[in-house]
């Protein structure tokens, strides 16, 4: 419901939030589960680089970003960046980076 809480007090129900966010992934990087976690990072920062790689190739091509991301897709075939596994997201990188590179 719009107008329910005041500016300040949603920054302070965020603060909350991320706060309490932060301190599940800090604990959850202290069990079994750190591998898990540090895996889910890392492709999320592969999934970051190709897209900012994608803008870098649309940008010099003229082509719309969905037309570059389809592109890839069939260059490298896969599932989409938002489901894919890092080593299909390392692959794209690569690609990606030999276009930029010529």
């Amino acid at each position: 419901m719009p107008g329910l809480f005041t500016p300040e007090q949603t920054a302070t129900l965020l603060a909350q939030r991320d706060a309490v966010a932060r301190r599940r992934a800090t604990s959850a990087s202290d069990t079994e589960e750190a591998p898990a976690l540090a895996g889910w990072r890392a492709a999320g920062e592969l999934r970051r680089e190709v897209n900012r790689l994608v803008s870098v190739v649309a940008s010099r091509s003229g082509q719309p970003h969905a037309q570059v991301h389809a592109q890839l897709r069939q260059a490298v075939p896969g599932p989409p960046s938002a489901s894919a596994s890092a080593e299909l997201l390392e692959r794209r990188r690569d690609h990606l980076m030999a276009l930029v590179a010529s």
